[in-house]
């Protein structure tokens, strides 16, 4: 995988499970495998123009260009958040895929 992707032709996306962030599994196969997929997402990040994790539906850019806002009504930029009850939106420059989120946190009193 990691040598056919400079070969590719236009953008890709990739989507994969983050499985180091949490409890450490007891089984030897489990642990086993939370590393070499871990391996595998550093791997290829290293070869990316842009790497995103997605937490609770927000995009954190990791590495590469920011996030543009898209033009839809209430879309704000993403490191940027307007406050209760806002909706986030943006456009991923080049592919056209939209990451839309609405924040749901609680007034301040």
């Amino acid at each position: 995988m990691l040598e056919a992707l400079p070969a590719l032709a236009g953008d890709l996306v990739l989507v994969g499970n983050e499985t180091n962030m949490g409890v450490i599994p007891l089984g030897e196969l489990s642990r086993r495998y939370c590393d070499e997929v871990g391996l595998l997402h550093l791997a290829l990040a290293a070869r990316c123009d842009r790497v995103v994790l997605m937490v609770a539906g927000l995009p954190q850019l990791l590495k590469g260009p920011p996030i543009a806002p898209t033009a839809a009504a209430g879309a704000v930029d993403m490191a940027h958040p307007t406050g209760v009850g806002c909706e986030h939106a943006s456009t991923l420059p080049d592919t056209g895929a939209l990451v839309r989120s609405a924040c749901r946190r609680q007034a301040a009193d």
